[in-house]
Formats: structure tokens, C-alpha cells, sequence
């Protein structure tokens, strides 16, 4: 694999021959060395890993990355001519990103790449940057540059979640861009506003995913339904019939589950328009409500069923719906849970007194990707099979405060991430972890 410095360090040495070249050059001489220097094989006809001219939603994007082939993408790249500026082409990738549901998306002029984390929840591309790379910053260039590109840390998740990271970090410091609108609000080209499309869609008891089905959206995607009700996406011309008389409909629409009375055989399965209308207790949080939550991403679904045991999965969400109840209980303000390929992460709904806003959370795996965990007695951590181990909880407090929890509650950790997080065997019954998440609750909340 060629060394990322040199290659960085070869192309900053041509930089005025490439003073008025076009994009098609940004992609041969700059782009492609790049991403091979991180692991990327783009000659490879069994993998296709590096996939050109990709299409999506009738439009094309540069470049595709895949892991393996067939499945989804999982990086989006537009490049333009070398040192062009770029904010007013970035709306096009994102809009690509959207679609397909990819959730990495990359702009690049071949000097400067700007990252986007497509499924963040915020009302601006501004407030979806998490990176900003400039080639001729050569050691930073390389840190970030392998940080969330290197291919190993995209197909172990890490690089997303580094990106989450990057982004709670960019909420609680208040560092961001001014607000900017992707698109013009939805209305000026559809007779009906997002908060309408919202209204109408829950009249007919769907949910966004099913109506991306409906419409044949890539993946099954939401984020373009939820766009869409948000008045942060124009619904494109294409899909405007269809979705008017999808929501026209008033009968044979498809349940979230199959059972009439909203739970399942296994009875834990809720259905989401029984829990609004009252008839089943919102604060009842059970494994299928954790579940139903995986819909919302085919991708993150498909990652828990292709790697991890029913058994090992069902733990996990009932260890999570556990956790929620013992939340609404203890009436903390946080957020609903959130979760992703590894994490289900439980944030503050404001900023918090600290730089923190995850507060703590539940793992599918032994630790987060980016973790450099040590046990009690600081030795290293060496097996961290993500199938070998149960699954752990971990809390955003330090090693001293653990060791004063466990002497004061007998609550006792597993090991720490020095200066991140501590970690702890999830116990059978949560509420005896209830004295570690309160303490990191409070540690962080706004007083």
C-alpha cells in the first residue's frame, strides 16, 4: 500500500502544474492516489471497492466506496478541479448522500476535503461537517485523513462513530457554521407543507420508512422522508404523484406489526400509533420498542443481524429498553435513546455544563471502536473480539470517580478508557448501575 505522506507529499510537489486543470485530473492524480494510500483498491473487478460515476436517485456522483461487493455504499465523493472553492457544490453530494442513504459524504477540490456525516440530525450542511482536511496541513492531513478514510476504520464503524464524536464535540463548544438551508423549503414546488406531509402520513398509519419503500427509495431510506417533513428538502418532481396518492389512501395500509392488537406473539413488540393514542403506557419501553428503532436504518439492522447471535441481540435491546424505563423513572432529561452500528448512546437534550453530551450508553461490542481500554490494574486489554464478549455499558466519568462509586455502592468496573469513559459488565438487573449513570447524569447536566 503506497505511504500516505509521500503520496501527499508527491502531489503538494506538482501543485502549480495543476493550477487550471479540470476535475477529471483532480480525480486521477489526486483523489485515486489518496484513497489507495489508505487501503482503498480501485483495480480490484471482485470487489469493486472504488466505484466511479455512481448513480444515485438518477444522478451521479464521482465516486462510490463499497467494503464488499453489492452491498451499500458506504463513503460518497464529488470532486472538483484542484483548489476550487467548494461551498457551493455541497449541496449536490449531500443531497446524493441523502438519498442513498450513505453516511459519509466527502467533497473534495483535491487541496481541501470536507466530510459530512449525512444521517446527523441538524437543520444545515454547515451543522453536518465534521472534518475539514487541507493537504498542505500535511501531519494533520494524515491524521484525519486516516481517522475517517482509512478503510479499515469505515468497515469497522469507527470512522462513523468518530464522526458523531466530532459533531457532539462541535454542538457543545458551539463552533458552528451559520445556519444555511440545503434546499428551498418544501411548498414551492408541492402543494402540502413538511408539517402537512408529516400530518397526512401518520393519518394513514405510516411510518417514513414504509413510505421510502412506497416510493422505491434507495435502501429503504428515511432521511429523505424525514427531510422532507422537516422543510429541509424540496420532494423531487418524481415522487410527488405517487406520494399524493399514497397518502390518499385510507385503506389496506401495512401495520408495523402484523398483529392487530399492536404486540406481537412474543408481546414485545409495540406498535407506535397504539402507544400515541393512549392505549398502551408510553414510559413502557420492552425489546421490540428498542427494535422498531433499528427500522428507521435498514443498514444498522443488517450490520446487528449479520454479526451478532439473536440471543446476544435481544440482550442487548432489552438491556436498552431496561435503561430507558429507569430513565423516564428517575425523570432525566435526556434524549430518546440512539442507536447506531455498535452504540446506543443516551445524550443530554442541552449542552450540559461540560464538553459532554453523551452521558453514557450500552454496547453491542466490548468497547467503542476508537476505546484504548485497560483493566483495573492497568493492564492492556488484548482480547476485544466484538462476538467473544458480552456486551457492556459505559459510563463518561473518570477512573477516580469510578473507584469512589465502587467504594461508596459497591459498583464495580470492568476497565477504563484513560480520559474517555469507564466500562462495566452489564448487570441483570440495571438499576444496580443506577448510583454510576445518575452520578454521570448529574456530572454533565446543566444545573
Amino acid at each position: 500500500m503506497p505511504d500516505l505522506r509521500n503520496t501527499l507529499a508527491h502531489i503538494l510537489e506538482h501543485e502549480r502544474y495543476l493550477a487550471g486543470t479540470n476535475e477529471a485530473t483532480t480525480q486521477q492524480y489526486i483523489v485515486l492516489p489518496i484513497l489507495r494510500a489508505l487501503g482503498w483498491n480501485d483495480t480490484n473487478l471482485a470487489s469493486m471497492e472504488v466505484l466511479p460515476e455512481y448513480t444515485v436517485e438518477s444522478r451521479r456522483a464521482d465516486y462510490a466506496l463499497h467494503i464488499e461487493r453489492g452491498q451499500n455504499s458506504v463513503v460518497l465523493i464529488e470532486c472538483k478541479k484542484w483548489n476550487e472553492p467548494i461551498t457551493r457544490h455541497e449541496e449536490q453530494v449531500c443531497f446524493y448522500a441523502y438519498s442513498g442513504n450513505i453516511p459519509l459524504a466527502i467533497i473534495t477540490n483535491g487541496k481541501l476535503w470536507r466530510f459530512y456525516l449525512s444521517r446527523w440530525e441538524a437543520s444545515s450542511l454547515s451543522d453536518r461537517i465534521f472534518c475539514e482536511v487541507d493537504i498542505e496541513n500535511r501531519d494533520r492531513a494524515i491524521s484525519d485523513l486516516e481517522k475517517y478514510l482509512l478503510k479499515s476504520n469505515v468497515a469497522s464503524g469507527e470512522s462513523e462513530l468518530n464522526a458523531e464524536i466530532a459533531l457532539e464535540e462541535k454542538e457543545t463548544t458551539g463552533n458552528n457554521q451559520p445556519a444555511q438551508q440545503i434546499v428551498q423549503p418544501v411548498g414551492n414546488n408541492f402543494p402540502d407543507s413538511g408539517g402537512e406531509l408529516k400530518a397526512m402520513r401518520e393519518r394513514v398509519g405510516l411510518t417514513q420508512v414504509q413510505v421510502a419503500l412506497k416510493l422505491g427509495l434507495a435502501a429503504g431510506s428515511a432521511a429523505a422522508v424525514g427531510d422532507w417533513e422537516a422543510g429541509r428538502l424540496k420532494v423531487p418532481l418524481k415522487h410527488q404523484t405517487k406520494l399524493i396518492a399514497l397518502y390518499s389512501t385510507t385503506g389496506d395500509v401495512p401495520k408495523s406489526d402484523p398483529s392487530d392488537s399492536g404486540i406481537d406473539s412474543n408481546n414485545d413488540r409495540i406498535d407506535n400509533k397504539l402507544v400515541e393514542q393512549g392505549t398502551i403506557p408510553v414510559s413502557e419501553w420492552t425489546i421490540g420498542r428498542v427494535r422498531d428503532l433499528l427500522f428507521e436504518s435498514e443498514e444498522v439492522r443488517r450490520y446487528h443481524e449479520d454479526n451478532f447471535s439473536e440471543d446476544r441481540r435481544n440482550l442487548f435491546y432489552r438491556r436498552v429498553a431496561e435503561t430507558q424505563n429507569l430513565i423516564e423513572a428517575e425523570s432525566w432529561c435526556l434524549k430518546p435513546p440512539k442507536l447506531n452500528k455498535v452504540v446506543c448512546s443516551f445524550f443530554l437534550r442541552d449542552k450540559g455544563v461540560t464538553r459532554v453530551r453523551r452521558v453514557f450508553g450500552l454496547l453491542l461490542q466490548t468497547c467503542l471502536p476508537h476505546a484504548r481500554p485497560i483493566g483495573r490494574n492497568g493492564e492492556k486489554i488484548r482480547d476485544l473480539s466484538i462476538k467473544s464478549n458480552p456486551p457492556r455499558i459505559f459510563a463518561a466519568i473518570t477512573e477516580e470517580e469510578a473507584r469512589q462509586l465502587e467504594r461508596q455502592y459497591g459498583c464495580k468496573f470492568c476497565w477504563i478508557d484513560p480520559g474517555a469513559s469507564v466500562y462495566y459488565n452489564i448487570p441483570e438487573n440495571m438499576s444496580e448501575l443506577l448510583r454510576v449513570l445518575e452520578f454521570a447524569y448529574n456530572k454533565h447536566r446543566e444545573n
